[in-house]
């Protein structure tokens, strides 16, 4: 494994990412630099696992997945990066959030679902730190359901997040008018314009819990020191996750026994994972954090 990079997009940020993972994403999603050759740890095959030291994240954030996925192998992955104390982690699969031990950012509508449907959760888990929703020109009305599905009553922060094609062939003929090609690495993509970006972003000016992942759809709008959504709702969430859990195990109990009792929850429910064989088959995650 090679020295370990941080994302560039997060220089400045306090933000760090880790990839535990030794092999591509198994998703596969439309857009997704990871998987399509061009993103910032190109060759994968020379650069993943991708963590950083721990020792050096102790009062820094570390966004654990951010162009993989938490869902695969998420057990090992939960009991691998307590090494973090400040860490959230980033999934498209619904099914497992309340089995992550710290925030967890969740995709709506990633593959084949980007414009046709959403998850719609039920039961909004305390420690859902916002949802993602990824964009394109074809699917807003898909947005505004998703919209007024979580921002409403449920009120749980919505990111969009625009797709970036790297075939014009997958823009729609009648769409392709709002795209330019533009050069990443490289490697020639087709981001949205900037003046529907700024078209789709002032349909929701007046909901406070909807936001856009950076302030434009070029590499230079899209640094993290200049958005600043996944600090804020970082910290929100942990406060929330605090609460709740303060509830639960009664004002009196000190805080530092509270913390002990909740690790020690966590490991008993790993343990039985794994006693169950819940050591999924094929797991790549990497042994040294284990």
């Amino acid at each position: 494994m090679e020295q370990y990079r941080n994302n560039p997009r997060n220089e400045g940020s306090g933000v760090f990412t880790a990839v535990p993972h030794r092999s591509r994403c198994p998703f596969k999603c439309e857009g997704c630099a990871f998987n399509e050759g061009r993103s910032y740890l190109e060759p994968l095959e020379e650069t993943l696992p991708n963590v950083p030291e721990p020792r050096e994240m102790r009062y820094r954030v570390v966004c654990i997945n951010d162009w993989h996925d938490s869902s695969n192998s998420h057990l090992e992955i939960v009991q691998g990066m307590r090494g973090y104390p400040l860490r959230f982690f980033n999934t498209i699969v619904p099914y497992f959030l309340h089995e992550f031990d710290a925030p967890v950012v969740l995709t709506l509508n990633a593959r084949e679902d980007t414009d046709t449907k959403f998850w719609q959760l039920e039961e909004i888990p305390a420690n859902l730190m916002f949802v993602r929703f990824r964009v394109n020109t074809w699917n807003i009305k898909l947005l505004w359901q998703a919209v007024d599905y979580y921002t409403g009553t449920r009120r749980v922060p919505l990111i969009l997040d625009w797709v970036e094609y790297p075939k014009v062939s997958a823009i729609p003929t009648g769409y392709r008018k709002y795209y330019k090609a533009d050069q990443h690495d490289g490697r020639r993509i087709w981001r949205v314009w900037f003046e529907e970006w700024r078209r789709v972003a002032d349909l929701f000016t007046d909901d406070i819990l909807v936001y856009t992942c950076g302030r434009g759809p070029r590499r230079q709008d899209r640094l993290c020191r200049n958005c600043g959504n996944c600090l804020r709702e970082y910290f929100a969430t942990r406060e929330r996750m605090l609460a709740v859990m303060a509830k639960a195990e009664g004002p009196k109990l000190p805080q530092r026994q509270a913390e002990d009792l909740r690790h020690a929850r966590w490991r008993d429910r790993l343990d039985r994972g794994f006693r169950k064989g819940g050591v999924q088959e094929g797991c790549d995650a990497t042994a040294a954090l284990l």
